[in-house]
């Protein structure tokens, strides 16, 4: 779900690793950083540094994270040279994936392949061409090394622009693979916002860019707009919760202030996601199988099992690489190679939210597979009995 992209933050500076070490050791730092939450955080550990030791232990951390935002380059350059690398393709088969999603590494490709944003370059002929070329395919008939490739990316292509129930082609901004250009502004938005109201209005923006990209992949041909509009209500007022009381949590733990606009995004997602899937996990409870695909009723703990494990993934591992990395990496570089402000410190930390997330995000949503398994004692008693050694549930999105 990330390739060429990544490489726009691979930037020179234009002087050697031994100059760039000099100038940071002996040059005297008059710039004073913005207010902003991030920055506030790193002005108060420097007033705390009023020793000569404390100097020398804010440059070795400096300089410990301009590595690590070096290591966070690397590691973009280094998976952009393996997603660009050619693979084997497996014969094609309509009904199954070309990776193989029991792996965590095949999620990943999976994943990587879903968020590729160049599918969003293909006009609806295209995408129709795409249909009408997989509605040729035949089971058994031999098919050349082009020719399955060619059906492989018409799926591809099928699979990240069409609703799978209603056949409608999905609207562009809610699809997976405009996830980073869409999210890249808001969360941008969420790092740098000074003040209450403007992180509010970014809170605000984030929900309803999840709200739409609920609605656009939503599981069947129908959606409940009325929980739908309540879930987006109340993740806003989880988000504003987090962000009015952050005062007082800065106050009594200042390193936790760059942590804010996570957290609130954290504590959105667990009412979102507990809210839009009430009924799998309190009312009706979700679909189970048998290893042979046997539907063997329904299951609210394993409603409530994938909601857990989604709002884990999704909702609390998945904005790690989005808002947490951005800001440590960019600390760093700040105190080492950049400017505190300006139009390349700007474009640089776009391109770092726009790198870590292109990158880093797959890795986090295949944490979990999307088949959950359970023995039949985990369940409720009436599955207790069943002749069945596991019973599966898919865990949702």
């Amino acid at each position: 779900m990330f390739t060429g992209s990544t490489q726009a933050i691979l930037r020179r500076t234009g002087r050697s690793a031994s100059n760039i070490a000099s100038l940071h050791l002996t040059r005297r730092r008059t710039n004073i950083l913005p207010a902003s939450s991030l920055q506030a955080a790193t002005r108060s550990f420097s007033s705390s540094s009023s020793s000569a030791g404390g100097s020398q232990n804010q440059n070795q951390q400096s300089r410990f994270l301009a590595a690590l935002g070096a290591a966070g380059v690397g590691f973009v350059a280094l998976n952009a040279g393996a997603l660009s690398a050619d693979e084997a393709l497996p014969p094609f088969n309509p009904d199954k994936s070309r990776f193989d999603l029991s792996t965590f590494d095949g999620r990943v490709k999976a994943m990587q392949e879903l968020i590729s944003p160049d599918t969003l370059l293909k006009d609806e002929s295209e995408i129709r061409a795409a249909q009408k070329h997989l509605s040729t395919w035949k089971s058994g008939k031999y098919y050349s090394e082009s020719e399955n490739t060619a059906f492989w990316e018409s799926k591809r292509l099928v699979t990240a622009s069409v609703h799978p129930v209603t056949g409608e082609i999905l609207l562009l901004p809610g699809r997976m693979a405009a996830f980073v250009p869409v999210n890249v502004p808001v969360a941008a938005g969420m790092l740098m916002a000074e003040g209450k109201i403007m992180m509010l209005v970014f809170q605000v923006m984030n929900q309803g860019l999840n709200a739409m990209c609920n609605y656009t992949n939503r599981s069947g041909a129908e959606i409940d707009t009325a929980g739908l509009v309540k879930s987006f209500g109340l993740a806003c007022a989880g988000a504003t919760g987090v962000v009015m009381v952050k005062d007082v949590v800065c106050r009594l733990i200042p390193p936790i202030s760059p942590l804010v606009p996570f957290l609130a995004v954290c504590a959105a997602s667990a009412v979102n996601m507990c809210v839009i899937r009430y009924n799998e996990w309190a009312v009706d409870g979700v679909p189970v199988y048998s290893p042979t695909g046997e539907c063997l009723g329904s299951s609210k703990i394993a409603g409530w099992e994938g909601v857990w494990r989604t709002l884990t993934t999704r909702g609390w591992v998945a904005p790690i690489p989005i808002l947490v990395f951005p800001p440590m990496i960019m600390w760093g570089l700040k105190k080492s190679i950049l400017p505190a402000a300006g139009f390349v410190t700007v474009v640089t930390e776009l391109s770092v939210i726009a790198g870590c997330m292109f990158v880093f995000l797959p890795y986090a949503l295949a944490i979990q597979p999307q088949t959950m398994e359970f023995l039949p004692t985990e369940l409720e008693e009436k599955f207790h009995k069943l002749p069945v050694s596991k019973i599966t549930a898919n865990k949702g999105l």
